[in-house]
């Protein structure tokens, strides 16, 4: 016959088996340390070349783990494949905790047992094997506990459960839910949380660390002459990152009039209470110098003055109040330079005897008006 390899649902795959038209049945009782065998425990006979020879679940029983196994001989047909037991060959019984996951060797690890009577009964229960009474004990090392998890967390990243075995064991320390870590609850700081199982304990021990928060409070716009700023988050200490930034201050002089993306980090990408935010900052064109060259008084108080910005066109106040001199004033930006008839506040200013000079600079400012504020030296920027 043509052998193929037969694994039963829930069988594991180390018992994996060739059924072949040769066999004997193998009668006995599953015990670990004088315990009986769990219903999902797996039984299974081994040649001695280390091949499963046959596989079956245990059988409970009255709170007994029964052994029922077939094992298969070698099919003498396929010479060049080795399914099961050949003549007086030795096997050996190892049993899977479906617990654990683990095999164990009868009657140990250490000092395994080689059975020896194997024959073909055609499926009967073989001689020397068919007594359901005897006992086959293996023995299990008592594993200790065991808990980990990561080294440090957020106090506000969501509860987790720490890794721990044998499962059945109970999590006791600060922070502790019931199976879970809530950082929260634990507060910051370094803590201590043991799991115990059987009497036995293993801890872990780990760091809450404070919340980060990189929620970048500047925001400009600025001019491209203003002075070097030093840029600000939620929460110090971080990495800036972006043109113009050198580090933790942006300089709009070494960046071209525009808008740029600045980002901060705090931490590492993948540390406990890394974040990280962007923001878009503007910066304008720096101040520039229009040459007023006329001023004619109107009704009511009203003042026109004819002057030009370089390459822009001409400007035309359209309502100043008073005589014309410091301060700001309401000036009508002529459709060569914006396409519409719109509307700006100018700051004025005398020097001695020349003209009167107005100096700009736009940045869009509470209630959509561009205003100007003098700076230290006099001159004004717009805000």
């Amino acid at each position: 016959m043509i052998g193929c390899s037969f694994t039963a649902l829930a069988q594991p795959a180390e018992f994996a088996f060739t059924p072949t038209n040769s066999s004997g049945t193998f009668y006995g009782q599953a015990t670990v340390n004088g315990v009986p065998a769990n219903a999902n425990d797996w039984i299974a006979a081994f040649d001695d070349m280390g091949n499963c020879a046959g596989a079956a679940q245990v059988v409970m029983n009255d709170g007994l783990a029964y052994i029922n196994l077939p094992i298969y001989g070698d099919d003498m047909t396929t010479s060049t494949v080795d399914e099961g037991i050949t003549g007086a060959e030795p096997f050996t019984l190892n049993l899977w905790r479906a617990a654990s996951g683990s095999i164990l060797t009868y009657p140990s690890f250490d000092a395994i047992l080689l059975l020896e009577g194997w024959s073909n009964t055609n499926g009967a229960p073989m001689p020397g094997f068919d007594d359901p009474e005897v006992v086959y004990n293996f023995g299990e090392t008592e594993t200790p506990p065991s808990i980990s998890g990561p080294e440090a967390t957020c106090v506000d990243a969501e509860p987790f459960a720490p890794a721990t075995a044998p499962a059945g064991g109970v999590l006791v320390g600060p922070g502790v839910e019931g199976d879970m870590f809530n950082p929260a609850a634990a507060g910051e700081g370094i803590h201590t949380v043991e799991y115990i199982y059987n009497g036995v304990l293993a801890s872990w021990t780990v760091e809450v660390l404070p919340s980060l928060d990189a929620t970048i409070v500047t925001e400009g716009p600025f001019c491209a002459n203003d002075a070097p700023v030093t840029l600000e988050a939620a929460t110090s200490g971080g990495t800036w990152t972006g043109d113009g930034v050198f580090g933790g201050v942006f300089d709009p002089a070494f960046v071209s009039p525009g808008t740029f993306n600045l980002t901060y980090e705090l931490g590492e990408p993948g540390e406990a209470c890394y974040d990280t935010d962007q923001q878009a900052i503007t910066v304008y064109p720096a101040p520039y110098i229009v040459q007023v060259n006329m001023i004619q008084p109107g009704n009511q108080g009203v003042f026109f003055f004819g002057g030009r910005e370089p390459t822009r066109g001409h400007l035309r106040m359209v309502r100043g109040g008073g005589i014309v001199g410091h301060g700001r004033h309401l000036v009508r930006l002529p459709r060569a330079r914006t396409g519409v008839d719109s509307h700006q506040h100018l700051r004025l200013r005398h020097l001695g005897g020349h003209p009167l000079l107005l100096s700009r600079c736009l940045r869009p400012a509470r209630g959509g008006h561009d205003m100007a504020q003098p700076d230290n030296a006099g001159s004004s920027s717009w805000r």
